[in-house]
């Protein structure tokens, strides 16, 4: 009886020692994970906080960026704005020290965006003379043309609007036309003679054709209807009117192309329209007038106070002429018949 008692004190003191030894194996095992998980996560922290007073620095940066922008923007405005650098209403000029002249600075700086414009803005330091005339080293020839144009343009009526300057001689013409170039005004002087680029244009004798919807002269195919259609005249082109010098040749050389349609349509002197064959068409010899005062055509819309915009009110394979405007003197269409080039 003693004996077994023995033994089982024995066997229970080994399982003790063997349970509390797993124990604790278990427990340090525990302990070295929640370990490496702290430090694995004491890295990442770490990592965030340098990255985030990274960003802190960048942001820093940025603002003091946007700051230093901002001054500057503001700047910037105030010579723009009441009690910023103040313009005196009148500017006094010394043309190449050959002549004076006093102008609006308002009419100076009236063509936006053009480098007239920004030389008056208050921006620039402008050079001036002896009695503080602002330096202009173009002759009075160039540069007074322009100021008599652009005081004209102030007060000019829309419905009639002044036109271009035209000065004596291609020489001259040349010289002022690179002058405007310099000043970034040479569309907005010319703004009714240099004309919008169209595709597929002829040249026949001095002037340049093209046809509305623009088609290839030598379209083979006759487009379908243009009934209710709406065609538009770009700018610095017309409408071919029937009445022109030399119309007969000239639209018997456009119907000798085929332009994708049947007919041709060319204003009359009545204000309605007129069709001629194109060689397409097979009825007729071409430049046949097919209809003499037909109302296939009406105004739809206009541009101070000229018809830009004309609707097709009958069915019909047709085309619209129009044709360059008339050229100031001292120019010539270009190749391309895309711009007025000073001769």
């Amino acid at each position: 009886m003693t004996f077994d008692k023995a033994f089982d004190r024995n066997s229970a003191e080994a399982l003790v020692k063997e349970i509390t030894s797993t124990f604790i194996e278990g427990l340090e095992g525990l302990v070295a994970a929640a370990a490496s998980k702290v430090d694995v996560e004491s890295r990442r922290l770490s990592v965030e906080a340098t990255d985030l007073a990274e960003l802190r620095v960048h942001l820093e940066q940025e603002r003091c960026a946007l700051n230093n922008e901002k001054v500057g923007f503001e700047q910037e405005r105030a010579l723009f704005e009441p009690g910023g650098r103040e313009h005196s209403e009148m500017v006094s000029l010394n043309l190449g020290g050959e002549a004076t002249l006093t102008v609006l600075h308002s009419t100076l700086t009236q063509c936006e965006g053009s480098m007239l414009s920004a030389a008056f803005s208050g921006r620039w330091e402008l050079p001036k003379d002896e009695n503080g005339h602002v330096f202009i080293d173009f002759e009075p020839g160039l540069f007074i043309p322009l100021v008599q144009h652009m005081r004209m343009r102030r007060i000019e009526d829309p419905a009639d609007p002044i036109a271009a300057p035209c000065l004596d001689g291609p020489e001259l013409q040349t010289r002022f036309l690179r002058m405007l170039r310099y000043y970034g005004l040479e569309e907005w002087v010319y703004r009714d003679c240099i004309p919008e680029p169209v595709e597929h244009q002829m040249r026949i004798l001095d002037r340049v054709y093209a046809v509305v919807p623009p088609v290839n002269p030598d379209e083979t195919i006759a487009f379908g209807d243009m009934s209710c259609q709406t065609v538009l005249v770009p700018r610095g082109w017309e409408v071919l009117n029937s009445d022109v010098d030399d119309f007969e040749e000239i639209i018997r050389e456009l119907a000798n192309h085929s332009w994708g349609a049947l007919r041709l349509c060319c204003q009359n002197p009545t204000g309605n329209f007129s069709s001629y064959l194109t060689r397409l068409h097979g009825g007729g010899t071409a430049g046949t007038r097919w209809s003499g005062d037909a109302r296939m055509l009406q105004a739809s819309g206009s541009l101070e106070g000229r018809p830009v915009a004309y609707r097709f009110s009958s069915a019909c394979s047709a085309r619209l002429v129009i044709r360059m405007k008339d050229k100031p003197p001292g120019w010539i269409i270009s190749d391309e018949g895309r711009r007025l080039t000073a001769i």
